[in-house]
């Protein structure tokens, strides 16, 4: 085997896990985002306008992408769109026309989370 052939599969090798290092810290770092919303948000009811799978998978927990329809306590409706990880319990709870808690951060009225 040429040496330069070795080469390629050291550094292929290396940018894969680079690459996968980075998706992982950005999936921590949105969940902790999340967390945070949960604990300090304000409570609030949405209608899910659409739901769209995005094939990932983390704990057993669907990955979708949400079109919300917020209605704050204050102050009228909004759409926003969102990625949210779901249990498979909560997942009829997670469709068209249905109602869901959500939190909405006080300072970013885009940044909801489910409440589930």
């Amino acid at each position: 085997m040429p040496d330069w052939f070795l080469y390629l599969v050291v550094a292929f090798s290396i940018t894969v896990t680079l690459i996968v290092i980075v998706l992982v810290a950005g999936v921590f770092r949105e969940r902790g985002r999340t967390k945070k919303l949960l604990a300090t948000g304000t409570p609030a009811e949405a209608t899910v306008l659409e739901v769209r799978p995005t094939g990932v998978e983390v704990n057993s927990e669907f990955g979708v992408q949400l079109t919300l329809e917020v209605s704050p306590p204050s102050g009228s409706p909004y759409k926003v769109q969102l990625k949210a990880y779901v249990s498979p319990v909560h997942m009829p709870r997670v469709q068209p026309n249905q109602k869901v808690p959500v939190k909405i951060d006080p300072e970013d009225p885009e940044h909801v989370a489910l409440d589930l």
